[in-house]
């Protein structure tokens, strides 16, 4: 099972995925913690090429194909284990709807759904969507959401709407309030599609 933590730069994504494996690991869950781009030695040299090379803008299409090649190398470890245990429990930062929303703004969907048919190897169970941003930019992609934020929202909106049993769209609001609503479908995730009794 792969459930997906993904939306705008600075939104506490990664603060609450952090939370919630302290919360699996609380009631004795076992899960793998992945990231995106990244997540094998491979994908974290792409990782650091895309985010922190400052001094190269990469074009659009090398940009693209450098995700989608660290994603291939990523959900090849996935499939793999889902094969060999199809009740594992998969988290991600970040996934394929990221690339819809980022480089979306360059390439149709069309386009990208075409690539990620060769590079896809696992896709998700479900996904929470981050869309309220709390923070400053810190990386290359932080720089690109704030020139094209509204436009990358969006994205990410039509994504949700397209399936919207398979996406839930944090609301805005406090931490603690966020996370209890996080739990709660966490709860339902895992109790009817793992039969888990998760109880905290």
């Amino acid at each position: 099972m792969l459930i997906v933590f993904d939306g705008i730069d600075r939104a506490g994504k990664s603060t609450h995925l952090r939370i919630i494996t302290q919360w699996l690991k609380s009631n004795c869950v076992e899960y793998l913690l992945a990231r995106e781009p990244g997540g094998t030695i491979f994908a974290e040299k792409i990782r650091r090429i895309l985010l922190w090379q400052k001094d190269a803008k990469l074009d659009p299409v090398v940009q693209l194909l450098l995700f989608s090649a660290a994603r291939y190398d990523l959900t090849k470890t996935f499939k793999t284990m889902l094969e060999e245990n199809p009740d594992k429990l998969i988290l991600c930062d970040r996934f394929i709807d990221s690339t819809y929303a980022y480089q979306g703004q360059f390439f149709t969907d069309a386009e990208i759904t075409a690539i990620a048919k060769m590079t896809v190897n696992v896709q998700p169970d479900f996904v929470f969507l981050f869309l309220n941003s709390y923070g400053k930019s810190k990386n290359n992609m932080d720089d690109f959401a704030n020139e094209y934020r509204a436009q990358i929202i969006a994205r990410f909106k039509k994504r949700a709407i397209s399936a919207p049993e398979k996406y839930f769209i944090v609301p805005n609001g406090h931490l603690k309030k966020q996370q209890e609503i996080i739990r709660h479908k966490m709860l339902q995730l895992l109790q009817v599609e793992k039969g888990l009794k998760v109880t905290k």
